[in-house]
């Protein structure tokens, strides 16, 4: 316990954001971090650190116990988890239902037959392509319309159309409906509240161009890409 003693938060300028004037209604109206909800952040974000140490435990155990059965060659190993969760950024002192890149991303690793070793990759894959995935690994077929499509070939990933679909629909969580391509992130809310970041110029999402006359056409395109899909299944999403 005592090796994550002292350590906080990461502090950037999107935690307890000054100028929210750009943010939907819900976080307009929130006011900037006290001392007391400053501390709590910290005390759970080292709770969350401490809690991995059992999770690399148990990935050891089972790689051990796969090596030991002579199976570790021929097992993909992947691992992923739930979206991430806002500590403070933009006000928000916990939660995961919004768009900001610490919520909506979440860690996929892959090892094993098929995946390169040592390679780091940030082509978008969404969580609706691993079960495509899985049943490309085991070279079975689905019952049932699949949205998502298999990563397999890896080095043919990229030829995707690079788009992965937000939704949330919890109203005390600013109910949205949005995407996220490689550049953007964009959301609507309930029709109303618009979102639009260019990662690539404002990677902290700390101002809104949903307004902006020179990002009109990217916002009409993302809008139009929201609605298409939406209402899409199977080949149709891809």
């Amino acid at each position: 316990r005592g090796k994550f003693e002292g350590r906080s938060a990461p502090r950037r300028k999107s935690v307890d954001e000054k100028d929210v004037s750009d943010k939907p209604r819900f976080i307009r109206s929130r006011s900037r971090l006290g001392a007391e909800q400053r501390e709590q952040i910290d005390k759970v974000y080292v709770s969350q650190l401490e809690s991995l140490v059992a999770v690399d435990r148990l990935v050891k155990r089972v790689v051990r116990e796969l090596r030991r059965a002579g199976e570790l060659d021929d097992t993909v190993v992947l691992f992923t988890s739930d979206n991430g969760f806002l500590r403070g950024q933009h006000r928000l002192d916990s939660g995961k239902a919004n768009p900001y890149e610490e919520a909506i991303r979440v860690p996929l690793l892959v090892r094993g037959p098929g995946f390169p070793q040592g390679i780091e990759d940030d082509r978008l894959v969404g969580n609706v392509d691993l079960a495509p995935t899985i049943l490309d690994l085991a070279g079975a077929d689905a019952d049932r319309v699949i949205d998502g499509r298999s990563i397999l070939p890896f080095r043919h990933v990229d030829d995707r159309t690079g788009a992965v679909l937000l939704e949330v629909s919890e109203r005390s969580h600013g109910r949205f409906v949005g995407v996220r391509t490689r550049r953007y992130v964009y959301a609507e809310y309930d029709g109303r509240d618009v979102e639009l970041y260019d990662l690539e110029r404002d990677p902290q999402q700390l101002e809104s161009v949903h307004e902006d006359p020179r990002y009109a056409e990217v916002r009409a395109r993302l809008s139009a890409l929201v609605s298409r899909l939406r209402e899409c299944a199977g080949e149709e999403c891809r």
